[in-house]
């Protein structure tokens, strides 16, 4: 396969990696482990190691949306939608592309759009002949909206007449190529098309488009509840406090998108006059920050300032090098003597005075040779200590035994008889 080597790094890195495993929204849509970036990263790996044919993973290649979502969550930076898009213009060069994805480019090479429609609702054709005439502004409505939803393209066109903007709308607007590029990636086809929407774009020096790929980004970054200018003071507040921390791990990510939730939601409070509710959502706010462990230390700016670990100590300490043990540039003054002194004195008070070095050493020979001697006691030859060496009884020997027993008791009678008397 003729996969460049960057999208064999990208690749190997995702094949075995779930980080981004509850993202796709087509493998939670689906429920299915094949529908996931990890399964499309491992099939391709499989195609470029020679172990099946690149026409054996294309339906599942082409089950990503290419909305972005694991490239924009993934920490280490690794880019499934690249690596996607790759493999599709290769399959596109080879000539393995599904049946039905052929049906779709054909669409876009014979009609501009993948559904191959040609004609335009009667509403839309009426509104885009009002604004036939030539200004210095372009509303570029884009395929999906002329074919697809005429009914969101009307309501463009009116938002700008209102507006009071002098706008431009063309009946024959060319395709953008970015069905084509999403079809089958950076093929000459599709590179066409979009330099020849260029060059119509071009003659305008204003031009209006609505970006589905932002919508898409942010409804999936902070869900659909939120209205434009929401997102936008939330990606605001995002990108302030990426700014200000160092910023890493995936729970951090997590934790700042709530942060930033409880942030706009505390100043529509505040807002609105709902002290009690933005009282309520402070102390959310202040225990997500905790949580995330957001602090002053953590602070980019001031980082420099905060020692917290032994691990930044020793870094310091070895930054310029390793320091010297003890301080020996400079003479001895009174207090390096005076210490000298006390350590020379407690080394000769035990070693030389009263004897008490010789008295612990000798002390510690005598315990030496007792331990010596007690193990030199333990002769092997003891019969306690090998019981096979102990003699063996017999019944004479109980006999003897009973009967000096019975001798004994008999004498202790008369004993005690001649005691009574």
């Amino acid at each position: 396969m003729n996969f460049s080597d960057k999208c064999k790094c990208h690749v190997d890195s995702c094949r075995f990696c779930w980080m981004c495993h509850h993202i796709c929204p087509v493998g939670n849509a689906t429920g299915h482990e094949r529908s996931t970036p990890r399964a499309r990263a491992l099939g391709i790996s499989l195609v470029n190691r020679g172990a099946i044919e690149l026409s054996e993973i294309m339906d599942n290649i082409y089950e990503c949306a290419a909305c972005g979502g694991c490239v924009h969550e993934c920490v280490t930076g690794w880019d499934p939608v690249m690596f996607s898009s790759e493999v599709r213009l290769e399959a596109a060069l080879e000539g393995v592309l599904p049946a039905y994805i052929n049906t779709l480019v054909e669409g876009c090479l014979d009609t501009g759009n993948a559904y191959g429609k040609t004609e335009l609702s009667a509403e839309l054709a009426v509104a885009i002949a009002a604004h036939s005439k030539k200004t210095d502004t372009l509303l570029y409505l884009g395929v999906d909206a002329m074919y697809m939803a005429p009914e969101l393209a009307v309501k463009a066109i009116r938002v700008l007449e209102k507006a009071g903007v002098d706008f431009t709308v063309l009946a024959d607007e060319p395709a953008s190529g970015a069905q084509l590029d999403f079809l089958i990636g950076a093929a000459q086809e599709a590179k066409d098309q979009m330099a020849k929407a260029a060059a119509v774009i071009n003659e305008y020096e204003t031009i209006v488009a609505d970006k589905q790929e932002d919508k898409k980004y942010l409804s999936l970054k902070w869900g659909k509840l939120y209205r434009p200018e929401e997102w936008i003071a939330l990606e605001q507040f995002y990108e302030q406090m990426t700014g200000s921390f160092d910023i890493q791990t995936a729970a951090h990510f997590d934790y700042l998108k709530m942060i930033c939730k409880t942030s706009l939601k505390m100043n529509q409070a505040i807002d609105c006059g709902d002290i009690e509710g933005f009282a309520k959502l402070q102390k959310a706010y202040d225990s997500l920050m905790k949580s995330a462990k957001f602090t002053a230390a953590q602070n980019k700016a001031e980082s420099g300032e905060f020692v917290d670990s032994v691990g930044e100590l020793v870094y310091l300490c070895e930054e310029q090098g390793f320091i010297p043990r003890f301080h020996t540039d400079e003479p001895n003054d009174i207090v390096d003597i005076t210490l000298k002194d006390m350590q020379g004195y407690a080394y000769r008070l035990v070693t030389e005075e009263m004897g008490l070095g010789n008295m612990i050493e000798a002390a510690l020979q005598q315990m030496q040779r007792e331990e010596e001697k007690e193990e030199g006691d333990l002769d092997e030859s003891d019969e306690f200590l090998n019981p096979e060496l102990a003699p063996v009884l017999e019944d004479a020997d109980y006999e003897d035994y009973y009967g000096e027993l019975e001798a004994q008791q008999q004498q202790d009678e008369q004993n005690m008889n001649g005691d009574a008397e």
